[in-house]
């Protein structure tokens, strides 16, 4: 499995952050795409505090594995909480 840590600026403070998304990180089953196996790692998380602001942020994206660990690519971000006015 590949690190699932990735940089994100939150969106209240710009404070650059580390963020270990393998806590929230769904795998999705694996499909063939020829030299083997592709995984995609959905993220999904609706409250991440920021380590600067405390406030909290939202984190959506994906990280692909393929081949078999190697990170392929990444879409993570992060943006304002739905429903939270800054």
């Amino acid at each position: 499995m590949i690190t699932l840590k990735h940089q994100l600026t939150c969106p209240h403070c710009s404070h650059i952050q580390t963020v270990d998304c393998s806590d929230f990180a769904e795998a999705q089953p694996p499909h063939d795409r020829g030299m083997g196996d592709e995984i995609e790692y959905s993220v999904d998380c609706p409250d991440y505090p920021c380590s600067n602001c405390h406030k909290e942020f939202y984190i959506t994206g994906s990280f692909w594995e393929y081949p078999i660990g190697i990170l392929n690519q990444c879409t993570v971000k992060a943006s304002i909480h739905k429903g939270f006015f800054a």
